[in-house]
């Protein structure tokens, strides 16, 4: 029985490591696995075929968001990269820590979605970087996701364990504090593929930034809402580090503002959009379309994805850009990754509402016995690599996650704070945010050659 509901993880992962298979291949492979182990677990009677089509449908509108993302940053990227002016963020090790760590983990906090990826890739790539580092570096935004667009998720999670935000917003800081330490090693392996030198008195200098970073991050959960901690940690941790490092002259910041025009407007206008009360709350209710409920609705004024297609389109004009290519280029590049998207979305659909995930994580915990917090980190992970958002994650895996917690093994909390940085952390590596920074690379490079390298 455990190894029908195992299938389709295992299918997903032979295609993907064994058979060195494209991302939508192995989704769609794992789905055909999954359906045995459906049809096992749904209770005698059940409608099979109405389940498979309606959790489809859920998938599907799960997805539409992401691939708005997607697409509109798709076609930023294209119609921006086009261009030829100078301006280009040197790859120095300050650099790169700034816009990795800073700037990708500000706008995941205050945007979310993926858009770090295509901020963080188009500085990158215009940079020079050669794909596959600006790629993997492009991904440790994803540091920060249980703050991510606003702690969307962590709010979730939170309703999901029984605790209140404040408490797993704090329970996750505290969680992060040794896991950004650890993160640099393999943020400074990527530097090294990148062809970028680091001194010893560099790195001592990331790691000082970092443990600045984190206590930041840690003390703003205790005077602010969690919802804005991460965007207020990240956002004076940049400011520090942009008054320290960046030019101070006139002459200089006019340039460089000049040369990154598109990202600034596009940055204080998604800023403005979730910061500025009346105007989130007009942009919220102007539209909003909740077909199912207890899932997200869309709102498509709000939507970073109106911003990005907007920039796009307003960049391109102004440098008159053949906009019919980008968007052809757009869709040659990003439909494999769209596919990805409605394929592991509607995985993890089934998974959870069959109650497979459910099963498995209980299954896992009750072999382990009293060790079964070891497990509480592969669990979340799993369920993020799978589900691609911390959302997923937690609709999958926190309600065993915290039947578990405070049973008097661990401190009460403890388990809920475990899943949601592990399940915000591997949504990094999930099929969905791979499939999106590759289609950005725009070069011949695979999946697999990522994977190969960030495993």
């Amino acid at each position: 029985m455990i190894l029908l509901y195992l299938a389709p993880l295992i299918t997903a992962a032979v295609f993907l490591g064994a058979l060195r298979k494209p991302p939508w291949m192995a989704g769609a492979a794992a789905l055909l696995a999954a359906i045995p182990g459906v049809l096992l677990i749904l209770p005698p009677g059940s409608d099979a075929g109405g389940f498979f089509t309606q959790e489809a449908l859920k998938g599907l509108w799960l997805a539409w968001p992401v691939i708005a993302i997607i697409t509109a940053g798709l076609f930023f990227h294209q119609t921006t990269m086009a261009s030829s002016e100078g301006g280009a963020t040197p790859l120095t090790p300050r650099a790169l820590f700034f816009t990795t760590f800073l700037l990708g983990g500000f706008m995941e906090c205050a945007v979310g979605f993926g858009v770090n990826v295509v901020i963080v890739m188009s500085v990158l790539l215009r940079g020079g970087m050669k794909p596959l580092p600006a790629v993997l570096l492009s991904l440790f935004g994803h540091l920060f996701v249980p703050w991510g667009a606003l702690a969307t998720g962590t709010t979730a999670g939170a309703a999901l364990a029984g605790e209140s935000v404040q408490a797993l917003g704090l329970g996750s800081a505290l969680v992060m504090a040794p896991v950004g330490l650890l993160v640099l090693l393999f943020y400074w392996h990527c530097l090294k593929l990148a062809g970028v030198r680091t001194t010893t008195r560099e790195k001592i200098d990331d790691a000082l930034w970092m443990v600045l970073l984190l206590g930041l991050l840690i003390g703003a959960q205790f005077i602010l809402p969690t919802q804005l901690a991460g965007v207020a940690a990240l956002g004076l941790a940049a400011v520090l580090r942009r008054w320290r490092d960046g030019p101070r002259d006139a002459h200089s910041l006019k340039h460089h503002a000049r040369q990154s025009a598109h990202y600034i407007v596009l940055c204080l206008s998604l800023l403005a959009s979730r910061l500025i009360p009346p105007l989130q709350d007009g942009l919220q209710h102007a539209a909003s379309f909740e077909p199912f409920a207890g899932l997200p609705a869309y709102q498509p004024l709000y939507h970073p994805s109106l911003f990005l297609l907007i920039a796009g389109l307003g960049f391109g004009l102004s440098r008159r850009r053949d906009l019919s290519a980008a968007a052809i280029k757009t869709w040659n590049s990003g439909w494999p990754a769209l596919l990805v998207t409605v394929l592991f979305l509607t995985l993890a659909r089934w998974m959870s509402a069959s109650g497979i995930a459910e099963a498995l994580a209980i299954a896992m915990i009750n072999v382990t016995g009293p060790n079964g917090v070891i497990l509480s980190p592969i669990l979340g992970g799993a369920a993020g690599l799978v589900g691609g958002s911390n959302i997923a994650s937690h609709g999958m895996m926190m309600p065993s996650q915290a039947a578990r917690d405070g049973a008097g093994r661990v401190r009460p909390g403890t388990l809920a704070a475990l899943q949601n940085v592990s399940g915000g952390i591997l949504t990094a590596l999930s099929p969905i945010r791979i499939s999106l920074a590759r289609a950005l690379a725009g070069a011949d490079l695979t999946e697999n050659e990522i994977y190969a390298t960030a495993w």
